[in-house]
């Protein structure tokens, strides 16, 4: 299990970049006119969708060729895999781009963002790495110098330059091609890499499998500006995400414990499954108990701040211009609660390889918002997007906790679950 020490220099990391992040978008929304700034966020959200490709499930892959101590041979293989289906996922974002009628200008925006994230993916396969090497301290400074690059690339364009919205693109994809290099160098002398071709398949199939939900996750967490987009706008997705910038710092810390955890939870499955001693079972337990209640309490904190604090705060730092979309950070709190509650059961499906369920239960999940926001969106406007994010990602909790009864104390993440409900109340 991870010390103590390395969930602090994550989370050390994630704040310092949590405050770089905050900066960023106060910069943006202050430096960008609504309309700019709605057409940037619609056009990240749209590439975001085709995390498939970018990421393609290496997240879990690697880390559980790493607990098999086939680390070297999965870095190669992971490499290999992406360039396959680099091709593929550029023809295939650009195709959907024009389809959807969108813009000139946001087309042109979205080429980059594609870029962008085509770079952002095989850098990430370095952090992986990195993560599973135990070398957390290093992880950390990578986190805060991507953000320190990206509001540095802002400053510079916008401040500096006066440059447009292209060339400020232009820039994010020059940047990545930066956090690129820095990435693989400063990993690969860490660890040596190697092809093995007869490994590739069963890495392609279990990348696959978990790519498959977490596409659907990050789907359901970017639908909402999605169908803002199309049913009433960009500058309908800029003034909605004014207060979902907050919900979505607390992403920050939902990633940090499962760049902390997960490794060491592949371990326990490992040792359990090569050993079935009653030894391996009860660290197993142990940690998932400790992960539940922690991971519960944090959200449930969390939740009580942005409800008791959140609007005076971000009403000083943006100003009257997006006044009336501040009122739905309280929807976005209880979001963010649902999210935390859901950290223990999804780590334990993704170790225990529930892919049919996990991705059925996503599925519905995007799904059911996306009929939620195509019938209230029109009746009720911005706040009917955070409605309808709110019930799917808590039917999904639900269908979450059923899954893992074996493993999770469900009453206990409930009871946290009833407590956040009463609050609000």
């Amino acid at each position: 299990m991870p010390a103590l020490s390395s969930l602090i220099y994550m989370i050390l990391g994630s704040f310092s970049a949590l405050f770089i992040f905050l900066a960023t978008t106060i910069l943006l929304a202050k430096w960008m006119s609504p309309e700019d700034l709605g057409i940037l966020m619609a056009a990240e959200a749209f590439t975001t969708i085709f995390s498939f490709f970018f990421d393609f499930g290496f997240k879990n892959s690697i880390l559980k060729c790493s607990s098999e101590n086939r680390l070297e041979s999965a870095i190669g293989n992971a490499i290999l895999i992406k360039l396959s289906i680099v091709i593929p996922v550029v023809a295939l974002t650009y195709l959907t781009a024009y389809l959807s009628h969108f813009e000139a200008e946001m087309i042109e925006v979205i080429h980059y963002y594609t870029l962008v994230m085509i770079l952002d993916s095989f850098a990430k396969i370095f952090g992986i790495v990195r993560r599973a090497l135990g070398q957390f301290k290093m992880t950390a400074a990578m986190n805060v110098t991507n953000r320190i690059l990206r509001l540095l690339v802002i400053f510079i364009v916008l401040v500096i330059c006066k440059g447009s919205m292209l060339f400020l693109v232009q820039m994010f994809a020059l940047s990545s091609l930066i956090k690129l290099i820095i990435a693989a160098l400063t990993t690969l002398r860490l660890t040596g890499i190697s092809i093995d071709l007869s490994r590739i398949k069963e890495m392609f199939k279990d990348s696959f499998a978990y790519s498959i939900y977490d596409v659907l996750e990050e789907a359901q967490g970017n639908i909402d500006r999605l169908m803002l987009t199309y049913l009433m706008g960009t500058t309908a997705v800029a003034f909605y995400s004014v207060p979902a910038r907050l919900n979505r710092f607390s992403q920050l810390i939902i990633q940090t414990v499962n760049r902390v955890y997960l490794p060491s939870l592949h371990d326990f499955y490992t040792a359990v499954e090569n050993h079935s001693s009653i030894t391996s079972e009860k660290n197993l337990k142990n940690f998932i108990s400790k992960l539940s209640f922690y991971s519960s309490l944090t959200g449930t904190l969390i939740f009580l701040g942005i409800l008791l604090g959140a609007e005076p705060v971000l009403m000083w730092i943006f100003g009257d211009v997006y006044a009336s979309s501040i009122p739905l950070v309280k929807w976005f709190g209880l979001l963010t609660l649902i999210w935390f509650l859901s950290i223990a059961p999804s780590m334990v499906m993704a170790c225990e390889a529930f892919h049919k369920r996990r991705i059925s239960i996503v599925f519905i999940s995007t799904l059911l918002n996306i009929l939620l926001s195509l019938s209230l969106i029109p009746k009720l406007g911005l706040i009917a997007a955070i409605h309808a994010t709110n019930i799917a990602n808590f039917v999904a909790l639900l269908a979450m906790l059923y899954c893992t009864r074996h493993r999770i104390n469900i009453k206990m993440i409930l009871l946290f679950c009833a407590i956040g409900g009463l609050v609000f109340i």
